[in-house]
């Protein structure tokens, strides 16, 4: 099942080189794990937090002008002290880079360049609330057609993207067909791949090239999808300043243990 669950095949380093800048972050706990250490995770678990978190702060310390979204969105088997312990590492890892939640629209590159910002980190718990570098989960929506079907999906994306117009937030659009149980069955031995990510392909162009004409409040529009594609999406013709080039989202490479 490794090849229906693993959504990247590249390191962190790697996914950045490609100009990745966005991140979908995913943190589970282990079962019986005495060191109660944290993990990505996506069906499989993959790398320990801390050394991805420290994968891309080399990368930025080494880029001084890049900026990355970090987007812990999915926490599993997570206490309170677990969360306690993943904000008290991203303090130490990225310190002084990561930006404090303001109003979406008064950030740009240029403001994040001044204050020497390099790091955005949402968080979709309510420990956001409490923790000053943290931007609650709601200033990043992620709207998600849940199909296998790519009309729907265009369709799914064309009304979300009218509607988010009026939020002022930070959005994903995410370009992923879904599969279902089964389209797993169906194609068990070929993959997420070869079943579901080309098709998706094939319909992205037709998804961004109306945006092209579209007015966007927003800080910026992130397209999502699924393994090594690194197709730019940036579309904030209001504000060029703030605009960054960003292919599909990144992910945590996985690991061959599953949950």
């Amino acid at each position: 099942m490794r090849k229906w669950l693993a959504t990247q095949t590249m390191n962190f380093t790697g996914q950045l080189g490609a100009g990745i800048r966005y991140f979908d972050l995913r943190i589970s706990t282990k079962p019986r794990d005495p060191d109660n250490e944290l993990y990505f995770a996506h069906g499989l678990f993959s790398a320990k937090v801390n050394e991805g978190l420290e994968e891309i702060n080399a990368f930025l310390t080494d880029h001084h002008k890049e900026v990355v979204f970090l987007d812990f969105n999915h926490f599993y088997g997570m206490q309170k002290y677990h969360h306690e312990k993943l904000v008290q590492m991203l303090k130490d890892i990225y310190g002084n880079k990561m930006c404090p939640a303001i109003f979406a629209q008064e950030v740009s590159l240029k403001y994040l360049w001044e204050k020497d910002y390099q790091v955005l980190v949402f968080y979709h718990s309510p420990v956001a609330l409490e923790v000053p570098f943290l931007w609650p989960g709601q200033m990043m929506p992620a709207p998600w057609a849940n199909t296998t079907d790519p009309e729907k999906l265009i369709q799914f994306l064309q009304a979300s993207i009218t509607e988010r117009r009026k939020k002022g937030s930070f959005f994903i659009s995410q370009v992923v067909l879904t599969p279902k149980a089964s389209t797993v069955v169906k194609g068990v031995a070929s993959g997420l791949r070869e079943t579901i990510t080309e098709r998706t392909d094939s319909q992205s162009q037709r998804f961004r090239r109306p945006l092209a004409a579209i007015s966007l409040p927003s800080c910026c529009s992130l397209e999502g999808g699924y393994p090594d594609s690194r197709r730019c999406a940036c579309f904030c013709p209001k504000k060029p300043a703030i605009c960054l080039k960003m292919p599909f989202l990144g992910r945590a490479p996985q690991s061959r243990e599953g949950l």
